[in-house]
């Protein structure tokens, strides 16, 4: 499933809640593993901002994010491009106002392959 990174803990259950949701959306992605690929299990990691309207910005794969744990260990070109293109239509619930203004909110989500087995399994 996917890890949230957000300061505050209320915002950051919102989150992981809203990513959990998210991340069987990328399950047609799977089908564009190789045979080999489908054998073990790898990594992307999904960095991006989430707009005060919800909408997802500045999305990439990054290469190596925050934590031992988050490195994309898939280098498969056409999965790459089925999980951003899949992303950019992700919407999520509008952020809460910090400080009476609406607040970015950035993210890095180490996502799992397969997406359709359990912690990619």
């Amino acid at each position: 499933m996917a890890d949230a990174q957000a300061s505050d803990p209320a915002k950051r259950s919102d989150l992981k809640a809203a990513l959990d949701a998210l991340t069987p959306t990328l399950a047609p992605c799977d089908a564009l593993l190789s045979a080999d690929e489908r054998k073990a299990t790898g990594t992307l990691v999904l960095a991006f901002t989430i707009t005060p309207t919800g909408s997802v910005t500045s999305l990439r794969i990054a290469e190596k994010g925050n934590g031992p744990t988050n490195v994309s260990t898939l280098a498969s070109e056409s999965l790459r491009r089925c999980v951003l293109n899949m992303a950019r239509l992700w919407v999520f619930p509008r952020a809460r106002a910090e400080k009476g203004r609406p607040s970015r909110v950035n993210v890095e989500m180490p996502v799992r392959f397969p997406v359709g087995k359990p912690d990619g399994r």
